[in-house]
């Protein structure tokens, strides 16, 4: 199984279909949930352009026009987590949020948001995903 090799792009460029103001209104009325308080607390939104320039796989991703960007705060030089212990199910359950690539259904091609030396790209390879990328 693949792991983490630090190049940090997963939490340079974080891709998510909710933007700050949804998260902003959960705090305001107080049922935010633990990560949502992670997530508005620590995560600053970014542009499309400054994400793609972070990991350029992310503008392959269906619906990537439609997506808001964020970049953690909690990440240091050294592309560790500064709350590495403490870090929430968001962050501690990148990329599978409780599932092995093995036990997902694989679409026949795949676009997946890791650059390409991330250590996980290694575990869709060895599942034999085919991987799409734009050619230009």
């Amino acid at each position: 199984m693949g792991e983490c090799r630090q190049c940090g792009s997963c939490c340079r460029a974080i891709f998510l279909n909710a933007p700050m103001d949804e998260f902003r209104q959960q705090v305001k009325e107080g049922i935010a949930c633990p990560d949502v308080l992670f997530i508005y607390n620590n995560w600053v939104p970014i542009s499309p352009a400054e994400a793609y320039s972070v990991n350029p796989v992310l503008e392959l991703w269906p619906g990537s026009d439609k997506a808001f960007y964020y970049r953690c705060l909690r990440i240091d030089q050294n592309n560790l987590c500064s709350v590495y212990k403490n870090r929430p199910y968001v962050c501690r359950g990148f990329p599978y949020y409780g599932w092995l690539p093995k036990e997902r259904k694989v679409l026949p091609e795949v676009y997946y948001l890791y650059t390409d030396d991330c250590g996980f790209v290694e575990d869709w390879k060895e599942l034999g995903v085919p991987i799409n990328r734009r050619s230009d």
